[in-house]
């Protein structure tokens, strides 16, 4: 069954509300890695006693809240002490890291022990990722810009996978808790041509040993105590 973008947006809070509820105690500070113009920070800001987003542009983020910290800056290097932040989202953000190992590497610095590192990317086997893999970073650029109402920034999906998600994250030290595939959603999705393909693909993916071919990765990952 063809999935909304607004039914997908749910998932990632429920996902995300179960996550810090399963693994949690006691979290005070929370950061989004790459928070861009999404809201988990404000959806959150009165569930943690202080909330950080980091991004390279911070040009369209709210600045309203009293507990929310905006810092300009870049994933592979972190501006922040070690063990300072409980847990940390990115969200669509993987796929457009040049060096996801240093990212995992410093994640893994600045989270406490028995911190947690939650991430939903773009799966580079499915339909859609191999596409985008594919296709040129100007293509996928202007694409964005002229047909979706904004421009993206380049995508290498260097750890786009399951196998390579989970080798990277045992190296930067971090234990895995959950790791799954989901269902996302197509560009274009107001046609009814593409729901309707959107909808065959879900099918044949959740037939056994098709799973991998799902559009997103969720995965959660705990800092050794």
């Amino acid at each position: 069954m063809y999935r909304s973008a607004s039914l997908v947006w749910e998932d990632h809070v429920l996902s995300f509300d179960e996550a810090v509820k399963e693994n949690g105690h006691s979290f005070d500070i929370f950061m989004d890695g790459g928070c861009g113009r999404e809201k988990f920070l404000e959806r959150y800001s009165n569930q943690f006693r202080f909330c950080i987003g980091i991004d390279t542009d911070l040009r369209e983020c709210n600045k309203s809240h009293n507990n929310i910290q905006y810092i300009k800056g870049d994933l592979e290097g972190i501006p922040l002490k070690d063990a300072s932040v409980d847990v940390i989202l990115t969200n669509f953000v993987l796929e457009h890291i040049r060096r996801p190992k240093r990212f995992f590497m410093e994640a893994s610095r600045v989270m406490k022990k028995e911190g947690i590192l939650i991430i939903w990317t773009p799966n580079a086997k499915s339909p859609a990722g191999l596409m985008i893999h594919l296709l040129p970073i100007s293509f996928i650029k202007n694409f964005k810009k002229n047909f979706i109402g904004h421009e993206s920034y380049p995508t290498y999906y260097l750890s786009n996978s399951p196998l390579k998600l989970d080798a990277m994250l045992k190296e930067s030290g971090l234990q895995k808790a959950k790791l799954e595939m989901k269902d996302g959603v197509f560009y274009f999705s107001e046609f009814k041509v593409v729901r309707l393909l959107h909808s065959v693909l879900i099918k044949l993916t959740d037939c056994d040993g098709f799973g991998q071919f799902k559009d997103l990765i969720f995965a959660v990952y705990l800092k050794a105590r």
